[in-house]
């Protein structure tokens, strides 16, 4: 698979986000995340994971998701996909 791949995982979470599908936008960011991504994008990744476990009221898992974002960003190194 290519990075244009996982962009465009992102862009169909995107619009299933919109279309309130959280849990399709949840697995459509994972497989972009499975991938492989620059750091940048994988803490992108990571924060659209952290808001739809926010809508799914799953405060714990958006927690972890957020946490992840924010040190992917500090280290650039890529963290477990799993929550």
């Amino acid at each position: 698979m290519t990075a244009s791949s996982a962009e465009q995982l992102r862009k169909e979470g995107n619009e299933l986000f919109k279309c309130g599908d959280y849990e399709g936008a949840l697995t459509a960011y994972t497989q972009a995340l499975d991938l492989g991504a620059t750091p940048q994008d994988r803490a992108v990744l990571h924060r659209n994971r952290a808001a739809c476990h926010l809508k799914l009221e799953e405060y714990e898992k958006a927690e972890t998701e957020a946490s992840k974002a924010v040190l992917t960003l500090e280290t650039g190194v890529p963290s477990p996909t799993s929550v």
